[in-house]
């Protein structure tokens, strides 16, 4: 009798480690990617910043994926500009293997030729871009939509950039503005020494 106990026990312990490994539980590797602090940081503005041409945080403006009141708003007028906003992980945060991302969007204005894009980068550990997802876009959602998808990451991995990029053509008026919230980079649960499996469970009770 104490063998099917001992059984029914660890195929709980085994659910609730599969359960605890999905992507959806796993810790965000950015910060403030709800935007819910009321400032941008530690999300930056990395290029096109000018006087027609800025990346605010807004409110009451919330995307579905998380309750919330924020969300973060770049707003491009210049003419052949392109503005961009950035946030890189720590150094030690990733390492080689799946990247899960998702990211809430909705657009503002997308005018003679100005167009919106996202993109991930893997990097090493000094910085070097080794591996992407890959230019993600043009995106033009009407109302609030969320984007999910993954990438492998290769060998070096030690850290990641996600960037929002709103650039406009090279004529007149124009225009490139998005809403962006819910920004979320993952690697899904951490991998232990040894795997569990069913088997290894079987032949801790024998």
């Amino acid at each position: 009798m104490k063998r099917p106990i001992l059984m029914f026990a660890a195929a709980l312990c085994l659910l609730a480690l599969t359960t605890n490994a999905s992507p959806s539980s796993a810790a965000n590797l950015l910060t403030n990617g709800d935007f819910e602090s009321g400032v941008l940081a530690p999300w930056a503005g990395v290029g096109g910043l000018g006087p027609n041409s800025t990346i605010t945080v807004q409110t009451p403006a919330n995307g579905p994926s998380l309750p919330g009141l924020y969300s973060a708003f770049l707003d491009n007028r210049a003419e052949a500009n392109g503005l961009t906003m950035a946030q890189t992980t720590p150094n030690g945060t990733a390492v080689p293997g799946t990247v899960f991302y998702s990211f809430d969007l909705k657009l503002g204005t997308a005018a003679n030729g100005g167009v919106f894009f996202v993109e991930i980068f893997a990097q090493n550990a000094v910085g070097a871009v080794i591996g992407s997802a890959g230019l993600l876009g043009n995106y033009t959602p009407a109302n609030w939509t969320s984007y999910s998808g993954s990438f492998v990451a290769p060998a070096n991995t030690d850290h990641l950039t996600i960037q929002f990029e709103a650039p406009t053509g090279a004529v007149i008026g124009s225009v490139s503005s998005m809403s962006v919230d819910n920004v979320n980079l993952n690697q899904g649960a951490l991998t232990t020494t040894g795997s569990t499996t069913w088997g290894r469970i079987k032949s801790l009770n024998q």
